[in-house]
């Protein structure tokens, strides 16, 4: 099912003030519709629970996944020329031996529900600024009437950074089909800076009540405004959605989806996600 094609990949480079680049491949799969279909059933073990997305997210054990295409990553994302770092192999081997068929599912009704998931994010937040990612999700993320005291948080904080892969690229893989396609995803600067320490979402009205629970005081118009041209942020990059395209980029790069509401009404916007 996960064969992929031989294709042309296209390098982008000198993206933003910080001279970020990106890859596309399209025509990635050899059987994209087989690769559809199994995003689609997955969604009935989907969860929501991660407050970093906009809506829910399947992760499934498959056969093949690995053996296809961790060759072809291996070889695009050891390039140091176009990264302009060298790749942790370790951390790199580790990432693959925790890989799944990840699939994200939004639409209108999760983008209302959930509208600061929109906003531009990182799949990694490097270096000793970590710990601080660490406490922002302990104030947004944790359970109801259980916090983590602060030599709890460094411990967890120091064991996890042991026993986890620290993810290097982000991989997206488009499965709507050609006359549901819309938007896309787009690399973005915040003040001119492509990479942050923390999550920008603790700046946007997030509220915890006396037990624990997570709100927002923002709604979808609020943070689409706020991401308006000629204010603190830009885009950088566009990648257009197209059936069967894969997007490689950089995970500590501030990307998002480029989607407005009505663009996902009667069917979800359905992309596989890697994260090397």
């Amino acid at each position: 099912m996960f064969e992929i094609n031989d294709g042309d990949i296209l390098v982008a480079t000198d993206i933003g003030p910080q001279k970020k680049s990106a890859m596309i491949m399209d025509n990635f799969y050899k059987d994209p519709d087989s690769v559809r279909e199994l995003c689609l059933k997955s969604k009935e073990v989907a969860s929501a629970d991660n407050s970093d997305l906009p809506g829910p997210r399947a992760a499934v054990p498959v056969e093949g996944l690995i053996e296809n295409l961790k060759p072809l990553f291996q070889q695009l994302c050891s390039d140091v020329k176009i990264w302009g770092k060298t790749l942790n192999q370790k951390s790199f081997d580790n990432s693959w031996m925790l890989s799944e068929f990840i699939c994200n599912y939004l639409n209108d009704e999760t983008i209302l529900k959930k509208p600061v998931g929109i906003l531009p994010h990182q799949d990694s937040y490097f270096g000793e600024e970590k710990l601080a990612y660490w406490k922002w999700k302990n104030v947004v993320q944790h359970e109801a009437g259980c916090r983590i005291d602060e030599e709890d948080l460094i411990a967890q904080y120091r064991r996890d950074e042991a026993n986890f892969p620290t993810t290097q690229f982000g991989v997206v893989i488009y499965l709507n089909t050609p006359e549901e396609c819309q938007g896309g995803t787009n690399l973005y600067s915040l003040d001119d800076v492509m990479t942050l320490d923390i999550p920008p979402q603790n700046t946007y009205g997030i509220i915890t009540d006396e037990n624990g629970r997570v709100s927002y005081n923002v709604d979808y118009k609020d943070i689409k405004k706020s991401m308006e041209p000629g204010g603190r942020w830009k885009v950088e990059h566009e990648f257009e959605m197209v059936y069967n395209r894969c997007i490689l980029y950089q995970a500590d790069v501030l990307h998002g989806q480029n989607i407005d509401y009505g663009m996902f009404t009667d069917y979800d916007r359905i992309n596989q996600v890697l994260f090397l």
